[in-house]
């Protein structure tokens, strides 16, 4: 770098590499969660893996804010 050149801001550029894509989290939280557990809130595994994979922000969104209390709710006694 010579003394005219601004300094890059190669911090800022790189930590966007590390941010996961807005439906990833989501659709690992529908992953982690065993098929019993879904069938016992009386919904399908891959159909919530299609929907989170297909319509990441609206899927993720449906997921995390009412299916997922749901289904991990359906587990308990």
């Amino acid at each position: 770098m010579t003394s005219d050149q601004a300094p890059s801001d190669d911090v800022t550029e790189g930590s966007l590499l590390l941010c996961p894509p807005p439906g990833s989290w989501p659709g690992i939280d529908v992953q982690r969660i065993p098929e019993h557990q879904f069938r016992a809130a009386g919904t399908d595994k891959f159909m919530w893996k299609l929907i989170v994979v297909y319509l990441p922000i609206a899927g993720g969104i449906i997921w995390l804010c009412t299916m997922r209390k749901v289904v991990r709710a359906a587990a308990r006694p």
